[in-house]
């Protein structure tokens, strides 16, 4: 005769999973049931004078046992377990009187009761099951002192026992819960398609995973170095903007988790360096956790979580979601940024940051007529690399950028085309709008003091024109006002 397979016999006793859920709770009453009677059963014998009614009691435990098991325990709450240790209770004290003198030898059984409890039902209910023990206890032994005195003491260390196994299946599950919201908020994320919609779903999600306040994201700032600014945030004000911190320049918690790649929990906020006033000023919080968000690479910026109520320490369920989230995220954001920055990069100039050629020749075949494009080329640009070096000529080539930018509006399309030329593509514009945007451009540039002048050709696109002919247009005029002596403006 072959082993019995112990798999098979626990999936029949307790089902596929541990103990979780109502459903499972009635398979480990069934179970316990089952314990009794086979252990009643098997220990009869040792008590001639009380056979018959130990034999009752173990036929009707191994019966009730395979009976609950057809019960709809799914559709029934968790408290209902609480009938298999009172019903156990009830069983015992019945037979204990019919069989005096055989209870204190199954004392084991009333701990196991407790045992139950302690699996199945939440804190507290262990001490709920204790006067019903001490009165079964008490009928099975026909008020015998020493009996009762044993019990007494036996239950006590059995609810200690069930109390605790109760609080350990708590925080177990409440570990389980937090970290399946964290699953839930690296799943949400991975289906997002931009960093700005993952750094939201990132804070909204740290908020329910931590029991939190409010939540903000930093990230780095392509165009400041050190620089961090909070690209999403949840729980604070709509009209609350973003806030920036640089960390080489100021104490922050944030610089200590982009840096050292650590999380970094500040009890009081009120009595730690690393919390900038004028930040907290904004935010409010007495008690802060700052988590990197670690890439393949380093940190790629920090999740900052806060509570308005001062913590003690920080709950370990709380830990262990940090390590997870910290992980997760910072690999769903660095995917990201580095698919932005590759299709950033392919669209603008790392230079000026302007739109390049392919978005200007995307705006130009969308021109309508009215529309006007113009093409600007800085005079003399060699004799500025030549005479001041090539980072006076590159801080110039930003300069037109950033004036190009001020001037523009937004449904305009401002691009350098290469080398010292840029073009614009001004919507609904006409001579007159592009002669207006000129003009600003022009005193904005003699504002920063620039090395150079500039020289500008305009055109406006025609009915049936195409974006080739209206450019080769605007390049005439361009041609036109260099011939002029530069510095000028022609209209093509």
């Amino acid at each position: 005769m072959g082993r019995p397979d112990v798999d098979v016999v626990r999936k029949w006793l307790v089902g596929e999973r541990g103990a979780a859920g109502t459903s499972v709770g009635g398979r480990l009453g069934s179970a316990f049931f089952m314990i009794q009677g086979f252990t009643v059963a098997g220990t009869a014998w040792a008590f001639p004078h009380a056979w018959q009614p130990l034999l009752v009691f173990s036929a009707a435990t191994l019966v009730v046992g395979v009976a609950v098991r057809a019960l709809p325990w799914d559709h029934w709450p968790q408290p209902t377990l609480m009938g298999f240790p009172l019903a156990a209770l009830a069983l015992l004290g019945v037979t204990g009187y019919l069989a005096p003198g055989v209870m204190p030898a199954y004392l084991a059984l009333y701990s196991l009761s407790y045992v139950y409890v302690g699996l199945t039902q939440p804190p507290g209910f262990g001490v709920l099951l204790t006067p019903a023990a001490m009165l079964s206890y008490a009928v099975a032994s026909h008020g015998g002192h020493g009996g009762t005195v044993v019990a007494a003491t036996s239950a006590a260390v059995a609810m200690v026992t069930a109390e605790l196994l109760a609080v350990a299946g708590l925080r177990g599950r409440e570990t389980e819960a937090g970290l399946g919201r964290v699953i839930d908020a690296a799943r949400a994320m991975a289906r997002t398609d931009t960093v700005a919609e993952a750094c939201e779903v990132l804070a909204g999600s740290a908020l329910g995973v931590f029991s939190a306040d409010f939540a903000l994201v930093f990230l780095a700032d392509p165009t400041v170095p050190y620089r961090y600014i909070s690209t999403a945030a949840a729980g604070l004000p709509e009209d609350q903007g973003p806030i920036a911190v640089n960390i080489a320049e100021e104490q922050t918690g944030v610089g200590v988790a982009v840096r050292g790649g650590e999380r970094l929990f500040v009890r009081d906020v009120a009595e730690s360096p690393l919390i900038s006033s004028r930040v907290n000023e904004s935010i409010g919080a007495r008690s802060l956790l700052f988590l990197p968000l670690i890439g393949q690479n380093g940190a790629v910026g920090a999740l900052v979580i806060g509570w308005s109520r001062r913590l003690a320490f920080l709950d370990p369920i709380a830990v262990s979601a940090a390590e997870v989230l910290s992980a997760e995220s910072g690999w769903v954001l660095e995917r990201l940024g580095i698919t932005a920055r590759l299709a950033w990069e392919a669209e603008n100039d790392p230079l000026t940051c302007l739109p390049n050629r392919r978005v200007l020749n995307r705006a130009l075949g969308g021109a309508k007529p009215g529309d006007a494009l113009v093409v600007i080329d800085l005079d003399h640009f060699k004799k500025v690399n030549d005479e001041h070096g090539h980072a006076a000529g590159d801080e110039t080539l930003r300069l037109m950028a950033d004036c190009l930018r001020a001037v523009t509006r937004e449904g305009d399309c401002a691009a350098r085309m290469g080398g010292e030329e840029f073009a614009v593509v001004l919507s609904r514009a006409a001579e007159d709008g592009a002669s207006s945007v000129l003009r600003r451009l022009r005193e904005a540039w003699a504002r920063r003091e620039p090395l150079t002048t500039f020289s500008a050709g305009v055109a406006v696109c025609q009915p049936g024109e195409g974006s080739v002919t209206t450019l080769g247009r605007a390049d005439a005029a361009l041609y036109e006002a260099k011939r002029a002596g530069r510095d000028c403006i022609r209209v093509g």
